[in-house]
């Protein structure tokens, strides 16, 4: 390569354009200008500090169940929920991470997963927990 090839999907900068072309553009090992926009920098840096969140959360899910699941009335099924959590947790943290992966369809999916999760504490919560308020499964 000579460096004077033109960048994938650009054309090349002309002499006192003002044109600004990235140091590793044309360079072998280089990204041949296929950086990540701003804006995608700035979300994926927003998704890792949301993952961040959603692991201190689960850790947080996880040691309170596991302190009150005697009182579960079905505590098999409020542990396979729990791992069902941390998988959702796991998964999510890889998938929002590559801007292409954040679709509307992982958004929706992400949605089900926490409203099923909600929805499911009244059969593993027992009536004494539901009565007296106690947070749900996945808090």
């Amino acid at each position: 390569m000579t460096g004077l090839e033109p960048v994938r999907g650009r054309r090349p900068a002309r002499r006192g354009s003002g044109a600004v072309v990235p140091a590793h553009a044309g360079v072998p090992g280089g990204t041949g200008g296929a950086s990540a926009s701003p804006s995608d920098e700035v979300g994926t840096t927003l998704f890792r500090a949301l993952a961040v969140l959603r692991l201190v959360v689960v850790l947080y899910a996880v040691t309170l169940n596991a302190v009150r699941w005697r009182e579960f009335e079905h505590p098999v099924v409020g542990w396979a929920l729990v791992a069902v959590m941390v998988a959702w947790t796991g998964f999510t943290a890889w998938a929002y991470d590559e801007p292409r992966r954040r679709t509307t369809a992982l958004l929706v999916a992400d949605l089900l997963v926490a409203c099923a999760l909600l929805l499911a504490t009244p059969y593993v919560h027992s009536d004494a927990m539901m009565a007296r308020h106690a947070s749900s499964l996945c808090t």
